[in-house]
């Protein structure tokens, strides 16, 4: 880790992170340091870190000559994921809020938590009561670290066409870290992918300026997105937005047991997506084509860009009607619509379907393997 970061003399900090998996060392060690922090995994990760921190900080000092003052300033982190999210915290009485069950669960002033709340309801806020578990495992780590580092998460890893609703809850989730001390936040988009659809751009927009204002007002960015990104077809793309947005509020309305914001959520199924609908939101799209014509050959860099916004919205319901409606197409319709939509997936950029799947075991499904599956490779 010293040679890494003399190599590295502009990085501010080291992560020891974990791969996606759940096990656990099951040793009569591991299950006593459970038992002995109500079942928690992250305490004896504590100590094990305080214990290099000092090594690293000590060889640190050295290369320093002993002078604190020109010691390289260089931050631990490891990862508070999956078995490890929860933080060996007990409730204080006093304030309600988590509390060390001993001193030596207490993080090195040098020792960050990078916290990654893959269960959380995305389609809620850390306010909300959906999220009470995630809001309680940030506070409580908050008691054990001056240095919160945030993973959050910002699409559906099972289904990247269909969207995941967290649009409205993204500002407030990122007030929620920030009031608890985060110094830094990454929301994972989508793996290894060159393009989005579902207005995916807005989330990015939504990081960029969040990034030097969490308390930024949700309606202004949006406003300004679409009054930027679409121009003249900002109107009908806005409507489609809308709709969805309050489509996707229906949803976890009517089917509170399937459509919890969670980032490997099954929404690809046909009682969640109208036909009508998913067709009215493609007049949206012809619209708003319609809206940009006049910049075609008279200002055609303007007009290329535009329509590949525009292209790129079109994906997820075009896809939709391919997945779930697929025989009311005949078979010649079928084959011509799938060639055109397998000509925009490529011509825009796009690579993968699924990243992963737990429900499905399905693993880095891409576009190419559809294609093959569907007859058009």
């Amino acid at each position: 880790m010293v040679t890494l970061a003399n190599e590295n003399p502009t990085k501010p900090s080291i992560c020891l992170t974990i791969e996606d998996h759940s096990d656990q060392c099951g040793c009569d060690a591991c299950e006593a340091s459970r038992k002995a922090y109500n079942g928690v995994d992250s305490a004896a990760t504590i100590k094990f870190m305080n214990k290099v921190n000092r090594k690293v900080q000590a060889k640190l000092l050295e290369q320093a000559g002993g002078v604190e003052e020109n010691k390289r300033k260089l931050n631990i982190l490891f990862f508070a994921y999956t078995k490890m999210e929860k933080p060996p915290v007990v409730k204080d009485e006093v304030t309600g809020k988590g509390k060390p069950i001993d001193d030596s669960v207490i993080c090195d002033p040098e020792v960050g938590v990078y916290i990654a709340p893959i269960y959380a309801a995305y389609n809620q806020s850390f306010y909300h009561d959906s999220n009470t578990s995630a809001k309680n495992i940030i506070e409580g780590w908050g008691a054990l670290s001056n240095k919160l580092y945030m993973w959050l998460y910002e699409t559906n890893y099972s289904h990247y066409l269909f969207p995941l609703n967290s649009y409205d809850t993204m500002i407030e989730t990122y007030r929620f870290c920030k009031a608890n001390n985060a110094e830094y936040m990454m929301n994972e988009g989508q793996y290894n992918q060159g393009n989005v659809t579902h207005f995916g751009k807005l989330k990015e927009y939504f990081n960029a300026r969040a990034e030097f204002n969490v308390n930024d007002n949700y309606a202004d960015i949006v406003d300004d997105f679409f009054r930027n990104y679409f121009a003249e077809a900002a109107e009908p793309m806005r409507r489609y937005f809308d709709e969805l947005n309050v489509w996707m509020r229906e949803l976890q309305e009517n089917y509170p047991d399937d459509v919890k914001g969670y980032c490997y959520e099954q929404i690809n199924k046909e009682q969640y997506w109208p036909k009508r609908m998913l067709e009215g939101w493609l007049d949206c799209i012809d619209e708003a084509y319609k809206s940009i014509e006049k910049y075609k050959g008279a200002e055609q860099s303007k007009y290329e860009a535009l329509q590949k916004h525009i292209l790129a919205e079109s994906i997820f319901p075009r896809f939709a009607l391919l997945e779930l409606y697929s025989g009311n197409y005949d078979n010649e319709a079928l084959y011509s619509t799938r060639v055109a939509f397998k000509d925009d997936i490529e011509s825009l950029g796009f690579d993968w379907l699924v990243e992963a799947d737990p429900f499905t075991g399905l693993k880095q499904y891409t576009f190419s393997e559809l294609f093959k599956q569907w007859g058009i490779s």
